[in-house]
């Protein structure tokens, strides 16, 4: 939805054309982060709970995974 409103206001996908848009819209500005954050798991979202329970129930199977798990994490 965000992307098409760029889109719409641009007329162009291009990020160096749409890096203007701050100033433009500074409240999109915010949505923007606020759902990239949030598709990266970033802390009030539903994927970062996702990915906390996956971890419980992982290590909840088999302890041998919490060293898989810190191997992956450093």
């Amino acid at each position: 939805c965000l992307a098409n409103i760029s889109y719409e206001r641009m007329n162009s996908r291009s990020m160096y054309m749409n890096k203007g848009l701050m100033n433009l819209m500074p409240s999109m500005t915010l949505w923007w982060f606020l759902l990239s954050s949030s598709n990266m798991a970033g802390p009030p979202s539903m994927n970062l709970m996702g990915e906390i329970s996956l971890l419980n129930s992982l290590i909840s199977w088999t302890w041998v995974s919490i060293l898989v798990l810190m191997l992956l994490s450093f």
